[in-house]
């Protein structure tokens, strides 16, 4: 990059019709999200917990299976984390990903903090806003659109 007279960023490819319209403040909708999505998605009810997401193909670009290893420890370490994976299995990566994480679904340590659906889903809008953090451990991949999706809608992307 030395020999660049300058270095700019890239506009937001996301469209302005397609960003989120808030009608009361960030917390506030952020708040009501959380309730309604650990409802859907059969998750503890707590306003306290910290959902993190991870809505994509399940396959090996993405860094699927680093988030099958790390979802366990996780979960341990923070008990009032919650994690939520939504998108179709694409390759041998996503095979061992959705096992690993249908295992922990299927374990008491973590009944109430974990919803794992290992195909295409429309996911509802509340789920982004109810992100706290969106998880995209990408190999080789550059900063997606699911990623704004989910900033725009207050989440750390990780």
């Amino acid at each position: 990059l030395w020999p660049l007279d300058k270095i700019e960023g890239l506009d937001n490819p996301m469209l302005s019709e397609e960003r989120a319209v808030l009608t009361e403040s960030l917390s506030e909708a952020k708040r009501k999200a959380k309730l309604e999505i650990q409802a859907l998605f059969d998750l503890n009810v707590d306003p306290e917990a910290r959902i993190f997401v991870s809505l994509g193909r399940l396959v090996r670009q993405k860094g699927v299976d680093l988030l099958a290893d790390v979802a366990p420890w996780l979960l341990l370490k923070f008990p009032k984390a919650q994690f939520v994976l939504v998108g179709p299995i694409g390759d041998g990566f996503g095979h061992y990903a959705a096992n690993k994480l249908a295992a922990l679904m299927d374990d008491d340590r973590f009944k109430g903090r974990v919803f794992v659906k290992c195909e295409f889903m429309r996911v509802p809008d509340a789920l982004k806003f109810a992100a706290d953090f969106c998880l995209m451990p990408s190999r080789d991949e550059p900063f997606g659109y699911v990623d704004i999706e989910f900033a725009w809608r207050g989440a750390v992307v990780v």
